[in-house]
């Protein structure tokens, strides 16, 4: 192997690196090692493809290109092992593309376009992270802090229910306070203050549903700049 080579699968392994971190950073299955793997394979599988076999039965022949081809078409096998169905819900659709992406970035190591291997590897990562800041945005606009206040009788599982609700809602608990009554009783009123980031008709909503429980006393929001 020469130091071509060496540098081509060097440029593949280092792009399917780079692309895979930020794969698993956000926590998918087909991370850091497998982008590697996949984009070093498809650079040793070109090569091979356009080196390997000039040689033999004395011919020099060859076309890089047919490897490339199964590549692409094999790298789909891969691909659709990332990509899982949750009920009406596909996921993993962006990682097996990352993957197909992993592939085309070793290939074009090997045939020595190292520059549009690393221009692809910049836009990919573009599309990845910032597209995600974008897709967030809306979110982070219309979610403000809440505060939510909430004033029952113990022992009916309120603040139980109250969690799940928040939870099914996509939101976070930042902070959670209870104080419990001094004295037990029928008279006696739990005070739960929980701080939330929700949009406000959500907010209303969740408050809403509390407000028609029998223990629930009294439940309302103090809206946070």
């Amino acid at each position: 192997m020469d130091a071509q080579m060496a540098i081509d699968l060097a440029v593949a392994a280092l792009a399917g690196a780079v692309l895979g971190a930020e794969r698993e950073l956000g926590g998918h299955t087909a991370g850091f090692r497998t982008h590697l793997l996949v984009s070093l394979g498809a650079c040793l599988f070109t090569l091979l493809g356009a080196y390997g076999f000039q040689s033999v039965a004395g011919s020099s022949i060859v076309d890089p290109t047919r490897v490339a081809a199964q590549v692409a078409s094999g790298i789909g096998f891969i691909g659709a092992g990332a990509i899982l169905r949750d009920g009406l819900t596909v996921r993993g659709l962006t990682t097996a593309a990352t993957l197909w992406v992993a592939a085309a970035l070793g290939a074009a190591s090997a045939a020595e376009l190292h520059v549009a291997t690393l221009v692809t590897l910049g836009l990919a990562l573009l599309a990845l992270t910032v597209m995600r800041a974008v897709r967030a945005l809306p979110r982070r606009l219309f979610r403000r802090p809440a505060r939510i206040v909430l004033e029952y009788t113990p022992g009916q599982g309120t603040l139980g229910l109250l969690a799940r609700r928040i939870e099914e809602s996509g939101a976070t608990v930042r902070s959670l306070r209870v104080q419990d009554p001094e004295e037990d009783g029928a008279d006696s009123v739990r005070r739960v203050e929980m701080e939330v980031r929700l949009p406000q008709h959500q907010i209303a909503a969740l408050l809403e549903a509390f407000r028609d429980r029998p223990e629930v006393r009294a439940a309302y929001a103090v809206q946070r700049r």
